[in-house]
């Protein structure tokens, strides 16, 4: 193998979610962005998602080796306060048997560190790095979807802290 082809293969490997209101979409990644692998699920009751959530990163870190982290962008509302006991909990939402699921709590047997924020900054995030934002100081991402969400960015960081912006 070449020099090259050795650092791409010892970069470590992350696991992403993006849990919106009708699917899950699942992915793992190497940590300058090549996707390994990825799934989709429906959005049903945690007890019926996470539980495959859960299997798609164990079976694919036994594919690929081992998730050195996982992120999460998340429908809300979303405790995305780091400092927060109740961070990565969903609020009250009409999702049926979503309010007050623990995201953290549900991929707790990965034993892996995660990051959770809201699924629009993880996509403003998105943008500000690899698309339409890119050279941006501030962006705001709104999106229409099962719900309306905007997320902000300023210098490469999303904002947010007790909570996320409302639009």
């Amino acid at each position: 193998l070449g020099r090259e082809t050795e650092v791409h293969m010892t970069l470590p490997l992350i696991g992403a979610i993006e849990a919106g209101g009708t699917k899950f979409v699942l992915a793992v990644a190497r940590a300058d962005g090549t996707i390994l692998e990825r799934s989709r699920l429906p959005t049903r009751n945690p007890g019926a998602t996470m539980p495959q959530v859960v299997d798609f990163f164990r079976a694919a870190a036994g594919r690929h080796g081992p998730l050195a982290a996982i992120g999460i962008g998340s429908f809300g509302p979303l405790d995305i306060d780091p400092a927060s006991p109740a961070y990565g909990t969903i609020g009250r939402t009409p999702k049926p048997g979503w309010s007050g699921a623990s995201c953290r709590a549900w991929l707790a047997p990965l034993g892996l560190p995660m990051t959770i924020d809201t699924d629009v900054n993880a996509a403003a995030l998105g943008e500000w790095l690899a698309g339409a934002g890119q050279g941006a100081d501030t962006l705001a991402y709104t999106t229409v979807g099962t719900g309306i969400g905007t997320g902000v960015v300023h210098w490469g960081r999303p904002l947010g802290g007790f909570g996320h912006y409302e639009a």
